[in-house]
């Protein structure tokens, strides 16, 4: 009985250990990507706040960057009567 016991022990052991591994390849990944392309969502998300302010910025679909004027939506409707 002991003998079951302690197998059960390390077993929960390992399990954890697999755990862990698997927790710290994804962190690597995670800093992997945020160290390639941390620059360009940086700058889409500074585009987006700033669009959202009502400055001249906005992020296309691309993320290439677009001029555009303050909307109003004042000719919303005429895009949808047609």
């Amino acid at each position: 009985m002991k003998k079951l016991l302690a197998r059960l022990k390390t077993r929960k052991g390992i399990g954890m250990t697999e755990y862990l591994i698997l927790l710290s390849l994804i962190a690597v990944a995670a800093i992997a990507v945020a160290a390639l392309f941390g620059e360009q969502i940086k700058s889409i998300f500074r585009a987006d706040a700033k669009a959202l302010a009502g400055q001249e910025e906005k992020v296309g679909d691309a993320g290439a960057k677009m001029k555009t004027g303050r909307s109003d939506f004042s000719d919303f409707q005429k895009g949808a009567k047609k």
